[in-house]
């Protein structure tokens, strides 16, 4: 039986790396000795111009949009930056490709990072990322379609940076999926500089369509209430629809950002600096260690069954609840209670399950590091999102249940404030025993708790998809805009929503990096000592 970690032999190693690796690391030349100090100042240098690339777009789109009505020049400029960083964006990639391929052919190790390679976080990026060119479809179609009808409200400016972005995404896709794991150890101040740049390229677009689609939905609010007339040359139908379809999409748009801008992070900080060493020709790993991804289909479904047939009943069941409210009345106010009842039992549901849960994998070793670097820092982005929207939601209705007398809106506004706290409280728990979770050795373990780490899985998949088909709703929900107003909850909306409903998506993601990174595929493997390499250094072959 195979083990399920392949660790390094010290009498099979070859002298390939170092910590530091230059151009002359696979060719065996000694390194300068002042390489590691020149790395660390360019590493230093790419990361103060990914922060000066990214503070300059944030300021520029903020100042354009505060005088919009004033200085139409920024507007223009704002729009040329934001097509300068996608057509830079599609060139690097372009380049990075090169990189790999040359890398490739120059040596006969593969080095890479087993834990940047995230399949679910994949499947996101190709979702999103599909999402987000349908987003740029929709509205560069509408502009588009304006500008050759000589309208004023036509921006080419707009125009072409949401086909630069569309193109941009195809590229970004392509190379999270197929190089994601790749870890540069040639050309390594190249490659820092563009992820460096990929990566504020990404941030950039979360801030510079979260204004431009609050724009655009508060123009939209302010039609429905004559407040003001359209732009659009369409009609009133078209545009009625080209609002749904961008209410659906757009938040598309900020968790592929957040995802990809996560991905080309790691990368970067992965320049040189290999986990896993892999010999091509003889499949043996020199340095490191991975988890074999030969997986046991009998073992997986034997300990998973349970879950997996709950879980899928539950994403249906939710699937079906979404679609019989959107086909029905959805201000019906007896169909927003049962709504909003059921979306209390998942949450509640899901906060049971962990906490069941947590005892019995809280008693095993854990390693050091997290399974995967990503997983952090996107779910405490997308919580911090989620508790900050609950929170201006929960206020409405508390506002609402003191203030109106009518006795079915004070059931419903008092359901909505169960509904929001028992959601906030369950997201803390959530994240704090993801964070513990994800620490976890793998290994064999013959109880429930991989069943419901799967059944966990599909509650999540469920919040996700009744959070993400809800956005159209959410901006019009009637204790909010009361409360705080059309336009200033729309904007609330389009800068947390698409965090909260990242939150479930990632946590869906990071319950992924569980369910397949904890156990070994067999008791055999249950007793494998694993040897946690943070670093790597030289390794020279014995006589």
């Amino acid at each position: 039986m195979t083990s399920g970690w392949t660790e390094s032999q010290p009498d099979q190693t070859v002298h390939l790396y170092t910590a530091r690796p230059t151009f002359s690391c696979f060719t065996g030349m000694k390194e300068d000795i002042n390489s590691s100090n020149i790395s660390k100042t360019w590493r230093l240098g790419c990361l103060i111009y990914g922060l000066i690339s990214s503070l300059f777009g944030f300021s520029l789109k903020i100042i354009s949009e505060l005088t919009q009505s004033h200085i139409q020049t920024l507007k223009s400029l704002s729009h040329f930056y934001g097509v300068y960083m996608y057509t830079t964006s599609v060139a690097l990639i372009s380049v990075l490709f090169i990189f790999a391929w040359k890398q490739s052919k120059s040596t006969n190790f593969k080095a890479y990072d087993p834990h940047n390679g995230n399949l679910f976080l994949k499947a996101g990026m190709v979702i999103f990322g599909c999402g987000t060119c349908c987003y740029c479809i929709v509205r560069g179609g509408q502009e588009f379609n304006m500008i050759i009808k000589e309208d004023d409200c036509g921006d080419v400016g707009k125009f072409i940076m949401r086909v630069t972005l569309c193109i941009q995404t195809i590229m970004s896709i392509s190379f999270v999926v197929t190089q994601s794991k790749r870890v540069f150890t040639m050309f390594i101040r190249q490659a820092e500089l563009a992820l460096a740049h990929l990566v504020s390229a990404d941030l950039i677009t979360c801030v510079e369509f979260v204004l431009d689609e609050s724009e655009e939905k508060a123009v939209s609010l302010r039609i429905s209430d004559n407040l003001t007339t359209g732009c659009s040359t369409l009609d009133v139908e078209e545009d009625e629809n080209i609002e749904i379809l961008t209410t659906l999409f757009y938040p598309c748009i900020i968790e592929k950002s957040l995802i990809a801008a996560g991905f080309f992070c790691i990368m970067a900080i992965n320049v040189s600096q290999a986990k896993v060493i892999e010999n091509r020709s003889s499949k043996e790993i020199v340095v490191g260690k991975e988890h074999l991804l030969e997986w046991n289909h009998h073992f997986y479904m034997k300990f998973s069954k349970t879950g997996a047939i709950l879980g899928t009943l539950v994403l249906f069941f939710t699937v079906g609840v979404i679609f019989c409210r959107k086909l029905t009345m959805p201000d019906d106010i007896y169909i927003t209670i049962s709504y909003r009842i059921f979306q209390c039992s998942l949450h509640l549901i899901n906060m049971l399950v962990f906490l069941f849960t947590n005892p019995k994998l809280s008693i095993r070793q854990k390693t050091s590091h997290f399974h995967n670097a990503i997983d952090v820092p996107l779910l405490m982005i997308s919580l911090g999102g989620l508790l900050q929207c609950m929170m201006f939601a929960s206020v409405a209705s508390w506002v609402a249940f003191l203030t109106i007398n009518k006795a079915s809106a004070k059931i419903e506004a008092a359901i909505t404030i169960i509904d929001h706290s028992l959601h906030g409280i369950q997201a803390v728990i959530q994240t704090l025993l993801i964070f513990n979770w994800l620490r976890l050795k793998a290994k064999f373990d013959t109880s429930y708790t991989r069943s419901a780490i799967f059944l966990l899985f599909g509650i999540n998949l469920s919040l996700w998809l009744m959070l993400m088909f809800e956005m159209d709703t959410i901006i019009v929900s009637k204790f909010e805009v009361a409360l705080y107003s059309k336009l200033n909850w729309n904007l609330i909306v389009h800068i947390l929503g698409p965090l909260a409903i990242f939150f479930h998506f990632h946590s869906t993601a990071c319950l992924f990096d569980v369910w397949f990174g904890s156990y070994f595929p067999s008791e055999e493997n249950s007793n494998v000592e694993i040897i946690d390499k943070q670093s790597l250094f030289t390794i020279t072959k014995k006589d």
